[in-house]
């Protein structure tokens, strides 16, 4: 770009640590101009965005102007309680027929080479960017990071299959149980889970025999372990606001030991693939229909399970193999904890790190009412009073504006690096090309490298992240307040966030906003690469920057950050360029502007979803 080092040192403070950012005091968000015919407008604005940010995967300008239309018209509940039915109400847009849309206008075959799995990929990018179903995908993508499955089995890369499904279907098709799970409940989806072959292989109770001790054979443990720990109740007894029990002597309860997860293995014993030839393996290898029974692997003899209840002695038939899962999902399902436990994990998903208790029991309120019904579930939590109280807005005379100020780290998230990237993405509403000529599939590389982050990638089962991490510093040195489940302050998505990491994602967005775009690759039916584009259109604000760059900084602002920038990053961008263009006038205006808008998105309103 031309920028000495000294010049970048200086823009560079503009997206300076989000832990002092994150701090426990509170913080301005911004101030902007304003009057009083503008303000009730404007509020709204702030409002839709901040609500979109939590209930999508970014808002565009079109989405943040129809809602706050519409909360001026109904108010801001009920504008939202509208937004949410409607967005439910829409087909589900399903990753698997997304694959097979791309690779039909592709003249790509579903079982080639094995290259032809990244569309997996590019499907999920695809529909997170493009898709109207906005909450369907970024519930899809919540639930996703709490029933984990990672795509780096050897059997999830391998293409061929007699039937013309590819293995490498199998955790779209899994992802896609999340896709369609706000037309079921919890003890639904479970159910799913618990018998789709891609977790099946992922947590290895598929092919899970009886025990036949004299051949040293026993239960895979691996699945009945984490089921109860990560999918449903936890380690602990929870009360229904979170807060962790204790018996008479002040110890905490735990929920199972290892007789129960013995037990819950036996359980899971004789499932294997669809229509296998053999158990543990066949032809077809189906990875896409849910696991079934085979009895004479399966264990027939009483099993004891949470809470007293226990499994009476089966025959060996698949109806009563079946009968023993099924049972024992309704067991699971049927704990006092999953309501508090799910329902924390779900809100740090969607809106904030650090529920309350009084959150966490509203919501979980609604999920023991319901029989965990997944639409009255992300409606309590995105409807929630806590979930719009996480900035003040003030109307300020002398002169008139409107003031944007952050309630602090108790009532904010840090935006998980990919869902801060893919919401750049939204709002920019860039071009798709290939080949020079339009494109409708945005077929993006996978974004590990530059995120940390990318679809099917967890590193484990736990998850990308902890939802009990808390970074070096300040935020685990201050105790948080008493409205939090345990007193402490959790900050789970810094736990990707590495020097590395971020050095990364800050280069990746520098050189995509000086190029204008994002490059990608997509492999055509003879197996050559054909290169496309994704672009943004800088026109406009490329045309008017020099003359008002105050005014560009604003929409920018607006755009990226929904009108709450910090005056400081204002100003500090503002002076920058101004600056830039007086000192280095021969720089393109394409780079000075892609300067421009690099720091408006690292700025920490930009990173910080409220």
């Amino acid at each position: 770009m031309g920028f000495s080092p000294t010049r970048l040192a200086k823009l560079s403070k503009l997206a300076i640590s989000l832990t002092v950012y994150l701090s426990i005091t509170t913080c301005s968000a911004g101030t902007f101009e304003s009057d009083r015919s503008q303000y009730s407008a404007q509020r709204n604005r702030v409002r839709a965005f901040h609500f979109l940010c939590k209930a999508t995967f970014g808002p565009t300008p079109e989405e943040v102007n129809q809602l706050a239309l519409e909360m001026r018209r109904r108010g801001t509940r009920a504008a939202c309680e509208q937004w949410i039915d409607s967005q439910f109400d829409l087909a589900p847009s399903r990753h698997v027929d997304t694959i097979q849309a791309m690779m039909n206008d592709h003249g790509l075959p579903p079982n080639s080479e094995d290259s032809i799995q990244r569309y997996r990929y590019h499907a999920f990018y695809h529909n997170a960017i493009a898709a109207p179903d906005q909450l369907r995908q970024r519930l899809a993508w919540a639930l996703s990071q709490i029933f984990v499955v990672g795509d780096d089995q050897v059997i999830f890369v391998r293409e061929n299959n007699p039937d013309g499904i590819p293995n490498w279907y199998g955790v779209s098709a899994y992802y896609d149980n999340f896709i369609g799970a706000s037309d079921g409940n919890y003890r639904d989806l479970l159910e799913k889970v618990a018998l789709h072959p891609a977790m099946g292989v992922y947590l290895s109770h598929l092919a899970n025999r009886r025990a036949q001790p004299a051949l040293n054979i026993f239960p895979d443990e691996n699945f009945a372990r984490e089921i109860l720990q990560l999918f449903s109740i936890g380690l602990y007894e929870l009360d229904t606001s979170g807060r962790l029990k204790t018996d008479a002597n002040g110890n905490l309860i735990p929920t199972y030991d290892n007789t129960t997860i013995r037990n819950f293995a036996r359980v899971f014993t004789g499932l294997n693939y669809s229509r296998a030839q053999y158990f543990g393996w066949g032809i077809p290898l189906d990875l896409v229909s849910p696991m079934e029974m085979w009895p004479q692997y399966h264990d027939t003899d009483a099993k004891e399970l949470l809470n007293g209840v226990t499994l009476p002695v089966r025959a060996e038939t698949v109806e009563d193999g079946m009968q023993d899962i099924k049972e024992a999902l309704d067991n699971i399902s049927s704990h006092p904890n999953v309501a508090p436990f799910i329902c924390r994990l779900l809100i740090q998903r969607l809106t904030r790190s650090n529920p309350s208790t009084g959150y966490i029991r509203r919501v979980a309120t609604v999920f023991n009412d319901t029989n965990g019904n997944w639409r009255d579930v992300v409606k309590a939590i995105l409807l929630d009073p806590e979930s719009f109280r996480s900035i003040r807005i003030r109307r300020l005379r002398s002169p008139w504006r409107i003031s944007v100020t952050s309630r602090g780290t108790e009532y904010s998230r840090m935006q998980e690096p990919m869902l801060h990237y893919l919401s750049i993405l939204r709002a920019l509403q860039p071009e798709v090309t290939y080949n020079g000529s339009p494109s409708r599939w945005f077929m993006m590389r996978e974004t590990d490298q530059v995120t940390g982050q990318s679809p099917f990638g967890s590193p484990s089962v736990f998850n990308f992240y902890s939802p009990n991490f808390q970074p070096p510093g300040a935020i685990r040195d201050t105790p948080g307040s008493r409205r939090l489940p345990d007193g402490r302050i959790y900050a789970p998505e810094f736990q990707i966030m590495t020097p590395i990491m971020i050095n990364r994602k800050s280069n990746s967005l520098r050189y995509e906003m000086l190029e204008g775009g994002i490059e990608y690759v997509f492999w055509s039916a003879t197996g050559n690469h054909i290169p496309g584009t994704i672009e943004f259109d800088f026109a406009d604000w490329i045309d008017r920057m020099d003359e008002d760059i105050e005014g560009v900084v604003d929409e920018l602002n607006w755009l990226f950050c929904g009108g709450t920038m910090m005056d400081s990053s204002r100003d500090a961008i503002i002076e920058s360029f101004q600056e830039i263009s007086a000192e280095q006038p021969w720089l393109d205006p394409s780079e000075r502007f892609g300067a421009v808008i690099y720091f408006v998105v690292s700025t920490p309103e930009c990173l910080v979803a409220e």
